[in-house]
């Protein structure tokens, strides 16, 4: 009898039964790879790309909110699919971001990592940058890769921000509708942190 009831369990998580919380299918799923975050005193608002294959193009979506978590919650509604910032491997920071904060809330957050890649629109926001290229999320992993670029994650980030109030970061410019490396620039401290 234990046996038949293991085996009914093990066929309903395995079917996408609704005994399974929160369970999704992957094609109702976007993706996220590339997250633009503009945080400024007013507050933040989120760009999330994803490239989710040829025939489907990129997806671009914008949500803001007065915390990070407001518009985590915002850009999960922002589309017809569900929003996954769990895959997110690039961030993109406007030129004027608080980048200590934004970085201090990514680190916090457990959907996003330490170890994602962290990128600065050389003017502008992030969410100019994203949508003027739509997204972007293929062409900035080849710009990382083929470039030369020495990536800056997270961590390594803050633990600059903490030794000296700044860190040098790769910049991005869009040049003839083309994301491209524009050199670097400086994460600085800014004066209405988080």
């Amino acid at each position: 009898m234990k046996r038949v009831l293991f085996c009914v369990l093990i066929c309903s998580l395995l079917t996408g039964c609704e005994a399974v919380p929160f369970a999704r299918e992957l094609e109702s799923t976007m993706l996220v790879q590339v997250l633009g975050v503009d945080w400024t005193k007013d507050g933040v608002v989120l760009t999330a790309a994803s490239d989710s294959g040829a025939s489907e193009g990129t997806e671009v979506l914008s949500a803001s909110g007065s915390t990070l978590q407001e518009a985590k919650d915002a850009l999960k509604g922002a589309g017809e699919e569900y929003v996954a910032l769990t895959h997110v491997a690039q961030i993109v920071l406007g030129a004027d971001s608080d980048g200590r904060a934004a970085l201090e809330a990514v680190l916090d957050d457990p959907a996003l990592g330490q170890g994602t890649t962290v990128w600065q629109a050389k003017e502008g926001t992030a969410s100019e940058l994203l949508k003027a290229v739509d997204g972007g999320a293929k062409r900035l992993s080849s710009v990382e890769l083929n470039s030369g670029v020495e990536a800056v994650t997270v961590l390594r980030c803050l633990m600059r921000l903490e030794e000296g109030g700044q860190v040098e970061v790769p910049t991005l410019e869009v040049e003839e509708g083309v994301l491209q490396w524009s050199g670097s620039g400086w994460i600085l401290e800014r004066v209405y942190g988080a």
